[in-house]
């Protein structure tokens, strides 16, 4: 930035020089127009030239800044249908307002797919929730029907697309190990 900064200074310096004689002969042609005669003044016209050169230094600088994206904050881990998940629920997941923290899996799913979201773990009383790519809420479950704090869902996907699964704990448990399988079932013929 600086480099640039500098090059574009000396730049605008020796062009600005490159303007003096026909600014002395218009200033003979127009001796009575005051901001010509300004240009003759030494004092006047060192610090207006200083001042345009650091101001398009300044604005050129400033264009040519590169510009870093930025990393999205919110990236949901990419997973698998039929691959079995094996991971932590940790403080460096996303917190949430109870105290404890969730964790947000990416999977692809397809238009008229029947899927099964079985969620355990022996560290942590379970919940998981199926979100459409805009975060609306599919399905959710807590505890099984056996009567387990494990969590297990039903969902029928209407229309094809992205869509995350959702891990967190119930309660203030901060969480634990965990295994997380998402399959797709296929109606028997």
């Amino acid at each position: 930035m600086i480099v640039v900064a500098q090059g574009v200074i000396n730049q605008v310096c020796r062009h600005w020089k490159s303007f003096q004689p026909a600014r002395r002969r218009l200033s003979d042609f127009n001796h009575g127009h005051s901001l010509l005669n300004s240009m003759e003044n030494p004092s006047i016209s060192s610090w207006s030239s200083g001042l345009l050169a650091g101001l398009t230094a300044c604005t050129l600088g400033l264009a040519t800044v590169p510009v870093r994206a930025q990393q999205p904050m919110y990236r949901p881990i990419p997973m698998v249908s039929g691959e079995v998940v094996e991971d932590i629920l940790s403080p460096q997941d996303i917190p949430i307002g109870d105290g404890g923290f969730l964790r947000d899996y990416r999977i692809r799913l397809e238009t008229d797919d029947t899927v099964m979201v079985d969620l355990m773990s022996d560290d942590f009383d379970t919940v998981v929730v199926l979100l459409s790519s805009d975060g609306i809420a599919i399905a959710e479950n807590d505890d099984r029907p056996d009567g387990t704090t494990n969590s297990l869902l039903f969902a029928r996907i209407v229309e094809g697309g992205d869509y995350i699964v959702r891990v967190r704990a119930f309660g203030e448990v901060r969480g634990g190990n965990f295994r997380l399988k998402v399959t797709r079932l296929v109606p028997a013929e």
